[in-house]
């Protein structure tokens, strides 16, 4: 589903300004926080262990969010020598992103809950329609980096099971590979992702919207 598609009011737009500036802050941030809680510094000394946007936003990751519904942030550089757990650690910082997701999601859906619960059409205030925009794109982001290709957060979940030559190879060819799946579902057609994450992603939405 392309989020252009649901641009449809002026509270659509504000609610898709404001999910990409919270979503990927954040998911950065958790991983920025991670990293540093486990006794790695790096993030720190570089600057990313902060709620600043424009210290998280990569332009094209943002476009990518804006247009068709996934995208990414500035990775958050850190030093597997600092981690006494090594991959398991690693681990740690990379699902830290999509968790907070998780959890922005669960905080955003407050209002849709309410309405469930109390059989209430709230769908023409402005504030559920922010709120449940912000929602959707947490969701969406957060299903979206859990995929095992490099560069995103679920690559570290394979990364516990090959050599260090296999993921140096993953590294260097996971990027290509993911731009080709991107290439391929917006200009070939193939739709990839709405049909392998789409069930996903709608599952997660109805859990977080009923949660009690």
């Amino acid at each position: 589903m392309l989020i252009l598609n649901l641009i449809s009011s002026p509270f659509v737009l504000i609610g898709l300004l404001l999910a990409l500036l919270i979503a990927i802050t954040f998911h950065e941030y958790a991983h920025a926080w991670m990293s540093t809680r486990l006794g790695d510094p790096t993030a720190q000394y570089a600057g990313r262990l902060t709620l600043n946007p424009l210290k998280h936003l990569d332009p094209f990751g943002a476009i990518l969010l804006l247009l068709v519904g996934f995208g990414w942030g500035k990775p958050v550089p850190y030093n597997p020598q600092f981690l006494r757990n090594g991959k398991w650690d690693e681990l740690r910082i990379a699902l830290a992103g999509p968790i907070t997701n998780l959890i922005i999601a669960l905080i955003f859906a407050i209002p849709y809950r309410i309405a469930y619960y109390l059989n209430l059409d709230w769908s023409e205030n402005p504030l559920f329609i922010i709120t449940a925009v912000i929602t959707e794109i947490n969701i969406i982001l957060a299903v979206f980096n859990i995929l095992p290709i490099p560069p995103l957060d679920g690559s570290k979940i394979v990364y516990l099971f090959v050599s260090g030559e296999t993921k140096s190879k993953l590294e260097r060819y996971g990027p290509i590979f993911l731009l080709i799946l991107i290439f391929a579902i917006y200009v070939l057609r193939i739709d990839f992702f709405g049909r392998f994450l789409s069930p996903i992603i709608q599952w997660l939405l109805n859990l977080v919207r009923v949660f009690p």
